[in-house]
């Protein structure tokens, strides 16, 4: 039972991974890339490029959870920056 758990849980962190390298992807051609403070980055402001290579450096190592955690966040962040970039594409100074 531990091992079909763990293989359903590998089979997540997979799935999630590839939609966090999709999301990037239309961000980067949005021009949204977002930076976020992470504590998987020390603390620091790092793309959300940068922070789905850490996840991707997690997922090498075996830590499923903190993979999934970050390339979750990851996703997240390219959607929101893409709607931003949607909503602003049209602004205009306002005198």
């Amino acid at each position: 039972m531990k091992t079909r758990v763990f293989v359903i849980g590998l089979v997540f962190a997979v799935l999630v991974g590839c939609a966090a390298t999709t999301d990037l992807t239309a961000a980067k051609k949005a021009g949204a890339i977002w930076r976020l403070v992470d504590k998987a980055t020390g603390g620091s402001a790092v793309g959300i490029d940068k922070l789905l290579a850490v996840a991707k450096k997690k997922f090498d190592k075996g830590e499923f959870d903190e993979a999934n955690r970050i390339a979750l966040r990851v996703s997240w962040a390219a959607h929101t920056g893409i709607a931003q970039a949607d909503g602003q594409a049209s602004i205009t100074p306002n005198y």
